[in-house]
C-alpha cells in the first residue's frame, strides 16, 4: 500500500523496515525471558539483533544492537492479537496471533479479553511454547458498565471485571488494562455523580483482586467517542487518587491522545515523572500503518525517554479484515486499512525500535554547554 514519506517516523524507519522485509535472518532473534518487577516492566530478554534490520541487507548479521552493550535492560515491544486473529476462541486462531508475534520478533503479546469463550488453557501453552510474555486488555459493554448510576449494571460489570483477572492470571499476566471503568462506545450524555461512586467503589475491589495475582490494573485514557470517563491523562490520573490503591496505573495511547490532549509530550513527560504512567498504545492516527497517519510518534518517543518510562510499547493497529467483532461498532473499524498482518506487523516493529532507540539515545546524552 501507498506510505507517506513525508512523516517523520516512516523517513525513520523504513530503510530498516525494507531490510526486514527481504531478509530471512532478520527474524531470527535470540530471546532470554521477561521479568516484570513490581514498580516497572524490566526486559530480562536481550534482543540480539541481526543488523540486516538496520543495515544493507548484504552486510555481516551483527550479534549487538546499535553497539550498546546487549546487557543492557530496555523497554518490552508488544503488539496487539487483533493483528493477526480476530479469533481467540479457537485453537487455530489463538495459535495466528501467537506464531505472528513471534515471527515479527515481538516480546510480548496483548490479549483481549472480550470474549467468555476464549480458549485460555490454550493460548496459555501456546504462549509459553513461543516463549511470548502477555499483557491482557478489556472494555466493558453499556450492558456491564461499572460507572452506569444503575447498580444492577454495574455489579454485572465487575464480575466481568473479576472474572477477566482470573483468566488474566491463568495467562500468566502481570497486567489487566483498557476501558475497565465504563463502556467502550460512544455516551449520549456526561458521567453522572452515581455512576462515578460505582465505579470507584467497583474499582478499589478489583483492584484489591488483582493485588492477590501480582497483577496491576491499568486506566486507558480514550477519547470522547468511545467513553465519558477518562478522555485525557489527566482524567485518569485523577481517577487513580480516588482509587488510592496501589497497583492501579495509568495506560496511554497515541492515538487517542492525538484527539484529546493540548499538550501530549508535556502530558507524557508529567505523568512518566510522577511514576503512574506504565503502558503505552502505539498506534496510527488512522488505524493503519505507522507512518501513514498523522501521528507524531517521534515526539511521543522522545518524551517517553525523557521522563524515564520503563513499561511496554504496544503496537495496535485494527483492519475490519481482521477483527473480533464485538470491538467493530464500538472502534468504527469499517475499512481493510491493511490485510497483510505480518507486513504490518514487521514494519511497525521495526519504526518502534528505531525511534525508540534513538530517543533513549538522545535522552542519555549530556545537556549542551
Amino acid at each position: 500500500m501507498p506510505m507517506n514519506t513525508t512523516n517523520p517516523a516512516f523517513v525513520c524507519g523504513a530503510a530498516a523496515a525494507g531490510a526486514f522485509a527481504r531478509s530471512d535472518e532478520a527474524t531470527a532473534y535470540h530471546r532470554r525471558r521477561l521479568r516484570f518487577s513490581d514498580d516497572s516492566y524490566k526486559r530480562r530478554r536481550t534482543l540480539i539483533r541481526c543488523s540486516s534490520l538496520f543495515a544493507d541487507e548484504n552486510s555481516q548479521p551483527s550479534s549487538s544492537h546499535d553497539n550498546n552493550d546487549t546487557n543492557e535492560e530496555s523497554n518490552p515491544i508488544g503488539v496487539h492479537a487483533l493483528v493477526f486473529s480476530g479469533d481467540l476462541c479457537s485453537t487455530a486462531g489463538c495459535a495466528r496471533a501467537v506464531d505472528g508475534a513471534a515471527r515479527a520478533g515481538y516480546d510480548l503479546l496483548e490479549v483481549p479479553l472480550m470474549s467468555d469463550d476464549i480458549l485460555i488453557p490454550t493460548l496459555s501453552k501456546q504462549l509459553r511454547s513461543a516463549s511470548l510474555e502477555v499483557t491482557c486488555s478489556l472494555g466493558l459493554g453499556f450492558d456491564d458498565d461499572i460507572s452506569s448510576s444503575d447498580d444492577q449494571i454495574a455489579r454485572r460489570g465487575e464480575q466481568r471485571l473479576l472474572k477477566a483477572v482470573q483468566n488474566a492470571s491463568t495467562l500468566g499476566s502481570r497486567t489487566l488494562t483498557g476501558v475497565v471503568f465504563s463502556a467502550l462506545g460512544k455516551y449520549s450524555q456526561p458521567r453522572t455523580q452515581r455512576g462515578m461512586q460505582n465505579c470507584v467503589k467497583i474499582l478499589r475491589r478489583v483492584a484489591s483482586a488483582c493485588s492477590q495475582h501480582g497483577i496491576k490494573l491499568g486506566l486507558e485514557a480514550v477519547n470522547r467517542y468511545e467513553s465519558n470517563v477518562i478522555n485525557t491523562l489527566q482524567d485518569g490520573a485523577r481517577l487513580i487518587q480516588r482509587i488510592d490503591e496501589p497497583n492501579v496505573m495509568l495506560h496511554a495511547d497515541l492515538y487517542h491522545m492525538h484527539i484529546e490532549e493540548s499538550n501530549m509530550t508535556r502530558e507524557l513527560r508529567r505523568h512518566c515523572a510522577s511514576g503512574v504512567l506504565q503502558y503505552f498504545h502505539i498506534g496510527a492516527s488512522h488505524r493503519g500503518y505507522l507512518g501513514e497517519g498523522s501521528e507524531d510518534l517521534r515526539g511521543a518517543m522522545r518524551a517517553l525517554a525523557d521522563g524515564g518510562y520503563t513499561g511496554p510499547l504496544v503496537f495496535e493497529s485494527f483492519s475490519s479484515a481482521v477483527v473480533d467483532q464485538n470491538l467493530t461498532s464500538a472502534l468504527a473499524i469499517w475499512r481493510n486499512l491493511w490485510t497483510d498482518s505480518d507486513h504490518l506487523a514487521r514494519h511497525a516493529r521495526a519504526v518502534i525500535q528505531t525511534e525508540w532507540d534513538s530517543a533513549s539515545k538522545l535522552a542519555r546524552a549530556p545537556p549542551e554547554v
